[in-house]
């Protein structure tokens, strides 16, 4: 008799976990369908595939390791579709984690990771997005595993490594998950022995996992390259990690309360100010409902526990010092906030107190509209970004038309196209189109970034089939310094494309 496993695994899910998947995989699958059913690129996205970049000296060596399962060439269909799934576990297992009893929890706990603009920021690196997500996964299922087994520690610290090796920005949401979980098992009445000593693994897992991956990266032969402050993870004074920490606090609350990121506008920031007053209100009751003040010893837990949780989630500033205001990307530890308020309003609730859930259902509604406004401003950033991309397929397909009309112009002549074209030069109703408000998602490609020279000679070369051909700085420079270059008018005027020393030259702008 063949062993059905998938059944059998199917069986021991609880409920909350199986409708966590079964409604997160379709929530994510519509929040990202405009990106996976289209190739919107960004900078790195056009001149990096196929590969990686410069991971290693990133301190992320096992990308390229990672990424074999995916799509070098940053395919949506297999590296959004991977994404959202392996995101959709992340959740899944936080669920399982923190014990989540609703199965309205539980669904908004994977809908509140798959919307969140972070992934967005991760979506438009789609040659990396399935592998940064997997990251994700492996720093969950290692602060799961260190819960769940006696030894645990061991599988969970090589996890943490990986991941890191991978993008280190996944270590704060695991590090505020263990905070969380300490914080449900002493609201739960486990003695404070049990609940010391799960701090304790989840403390050493997390030391561990940080000082394998450093260990890692010293023995790779790689200095941490300058990128994003990272190249200064454990390199800090105590003074420095003070104001770092600080820092962490202060960047939590304006994310969510007094200077929310860009694309947040009227009733999103009016929710999230919403949701954090209910968080705090939750917090106090539930310390008085739960009677936690009778113990002292557990009185103190609890107040620092949730004292630390911002800082957990915002370690990202302790970990890369020299980052003074993360990119969107390096904060998905954010969400565990609303996690939190999630396991808050349950914890509420189940005092069987009626106006405590009133309370906590109008704090799941609250939270419910929050995924539903990230859930448009995700999709409206997609397609302000393939906007800005058809923008620069049109002209790239009109350079590399008037090159083909050129007289005497050959296929595999090498060709120079000289000098940046602004993109405000389109002539288009509201150039902008509200540009300004995805500002914080930062990897959202917007013609600033699409009409670079890089960009384009990698564009055309790959899209268009146009040799772009590689110049040094001294050759460009001499062909811009030729009479004949001086005298050319700038595209799109007739005589814009003259052959200078044997290479077409494509004049830009004056």
């Amino acid at each position: 008799m063949t062993y059905d496993f998938l059944k059998q695994i199917w069986k021991k899910l609880s409920p909350q976990v199986k409708a966590c998947f079964l409604a997160g995989v379709p929530i994510g699958l519509l929040t990202h369908i405009f990106m996976i059913t289209n190739k919107i690129t960004n900078w790195d996205d056009i001149t990096l595939p196929p590969g990686s970049g410069g991971s290693e000296y990133f301190g992320r060596w096992f990308v390229e390791m990672g990424n074999e399962a995916f799509s070098y060439w940053g395919a949506p269909g297999m590296n959004a579709v991977m994404a959202v799934i392996l995101v959709i576990l992340c959740a899944c297992f936080t669920v399982d984690l923190l014990d989540i009893k609703s199965i309205t929890g539980a669904v908004l706990t994977g809908a509140v990771l798959v919307t969140t603009p972070a992934l967005v920021g991760t979506m438009c690196f789609m040659y990396v997005a399935a592998v940064y997500a997997l990251s994700w996964l492996m720093s969950v299922v290692a602060i799961w595993l260190t819960k769940r087994f006696r030894f645990g520690i061991v599988p969970a610290v090589g996890l943490f490594v990986l991941s890191m090796a991978v993008y280190q920005a996944y270590f704060p949401y695991a590090a505020a998950l263990a905070v969380l979980s300490v914080l449900v098992t002493l609201m739960g009445g486990e003695k404070i022995k049990d609940v010391i000593i799960l701090g304790v693994r989840y403390l050493i897992s997390l030391a561990a996992g940080m000082v394998g991956y450093l260990l890692s990266v010293k023995l790779s032969g790689f200095e941490l390259a300058e990128y994003r402050g990272f190249d200064s993870i454990g390199k800090a004074g105590p003074a420095q990690y003070v104001e770092c920490m600080l820092r962490a606090y202060h960047r939590v609350l304006q994310f969510f309360v007094t200077a929310q990121p860009s694309y947040n506008r009227n009733l999103t920031k009016r929710l999230n100010i919403l949701a954090m007053l209910f968080l705090a209100v939750f917090i106090v009751c539930v310390f008085f409902m739960k009677k936690l003040y009778r113990e002292k010893l557990r009185a103190l837990i609890y107040i620092v526990l949730c004292g630390i949780m911002p800082l957990a989630a915002g370690l990202i500033y302790v970990m890369a010092t020299k980052t003074h205001l993360a990119s969107s990307t390096m904060i998905p530890g954010y969400c565990m906030i609303y996690v939190m308020l999630i396991v808050f309003a349950e914890k509420t609730a189940e005092s069987g107190v009626r106006t405590a859930g009133i309370a906590a259902l109008a704090a799941l509604a609250v939270l419910a509209l929050i995924t539903y406004e990230d859930y448009r401003i995700d999709n409206n950033a997609y397609y302000r970004s393939y906007i800005a991309n058809e923008r620069m397929s049109a002209l790239y397909n009109r350079i590399a038309a008037r090159l083909e009309m050129t007289e005497g112009y050959s296929y595999g002549d090498r060709v120079a196209i000289l000098g940046d074209w602004y993109p405000e030069k389109i002539d288009f109703y509201e150039p902008s189109m509200e540009a300004e408000f995805y500002e914080d998602i930062d990897s959202l490609s917007m013609e600033n970034g699409l009409f670079t020279t890089g960009v384009r000679r990698k564009y055309m070369r790959t899209h268009l089939g146009i040799d772009g051909s590689e110049f040094t700085e001294e050759e460009r420079t001499a062909l811009m310094a030729t009479d004949t270059y001086e005298n050319m008018p700038a595209w799109p005027a007739a005589g814009c494309i003259e052959k200078i020393d044997g290479v077409w030259v494509m004049k830009m702008h004056e």
